[in-house]
């Protein structure tokens, strides 16, 4: 996939600190994408990276984590501070920034699609090291897959319930009928069957019985954060067009297989083994984007 709006070579040698200031956003996979892009990009420049968003998501923090922003806003609006609103923006090493920039020792960035897919595959080894979860979710992850039988194949499926943000009546949402289908017909291109595999199944809403009946299936009760951990130890992740399936396929380095409501373009699929950048994950790119 190739990146539009690469600028001239800019030399930001003075940069020594980035500062990730705001995220306002709500869906931790979108947060995520935007803060491991930005550190990809301070570990480009040799910068260090200063995350200052964790009290934007606490309950009585966030009204002084607003005051805040606004205050590094105002001040750095016009000179070190770098916005993405509406549209994604790539940093480098995808992209340049602008030259307005290289005068700045400290860079402060707000919003939440900020996107950096080439600085994500060059220093992946050093992203997954300073992302990965603490000792707590470990265990619990280590808990549940204990649970899997050891001879079958992890699938890890990825069903949300809930309509996302902006599209309350439901779009994007795939049934578990629908879900099921398409894990079939997965097993299908892979010449498995369902004795071959055991489901890992991750939902912001609880699963009804049966409902991926004949499977071998473990279903989990943890947070949204073990889980997208959870589901990167599988093989492969099929789940819906969201951030939150294509993040977790990142972290684990496995193919996301878009669920949708359409056919799915199974040749499309077929020697792919590993992470890459799906087409049809179009929220991770940015077009058709929610916070």
């Amino acid at each position: 996939m190739e990146y539009a709006g690469a600028e001239e070579t800019v030399d930001h040698s003075r940069m020594r600190n980035i500062i990730i200031v705001e995220h306002r956003a709500k869906e931790l996979a979108n947060r995520l994408w935007n803060d491991l892009s930005i550190t990809a990009f301070g570990m480009s420049m040799g910068a260090r990276v200063i995350n200052t968003t964790r009290l934007e998501h606490l309950h009585f923090w966030r009204y002084v984590h607003m005051l805040y922003a606004r205050f590094v806003d105002v001040a750095t609006r016009h000179t070190c501070g770098v916005w993405t609103t509406g549209m994604p923006k790539f940093l480098p090493p995808t992209a340049s920034l602008s030259k307005k920039f290289e005068a700045c020792n400290t860079l402060y960035f707000f919003g939440w699609l900020f996107r950096n897919p080439a600085g994500l595959k060059k220093y992946r080894d050093a992203l997954i090291k300073a992302f990965a979860p603490g000792a707590r979710i470990q265990n619990k992850i280590q808990d549940i897959l204990a649970t899997v039988p050891s001879d079958r194949i992890r699938i890890g499926m990825h069903i949300r319930q809930r309509p996302f943000k902006g599209f309350e009546n439901g779009e994007f949402l795939i049934s578990l009928a629908r879900m099921k289908t398409i894990l079939e017909e997965f097993l299908r291109e892979k010449m498995l069957h369902a004795r071959d595999v055991a489901l890992v199944v991750v939902s912001d809403c609880p699963i009804p019985d049966g409902a991926f009946e004949g499977f071998t299936t473990v279903m989990s009760p943890e947070d949204e954060k073990t889980n997208l951990f959870l589901l990167s130890k599988c093989s492969a992740v099929i789940g819906d067009n969201s951030t939150f399936s294509n993040l977790a396929a990142w972290f684990g380095d496995v193919p996301h297989i878009v669920a949708t409501d359409e056919p799915v373009d199974w040749p499309y699929y077929r020697d792919k083994k590993k992470y890459f950048e799906n087409t049809y994950a179009t929220f991770t790119h940015g077009s058709l984007v929610y916070p």
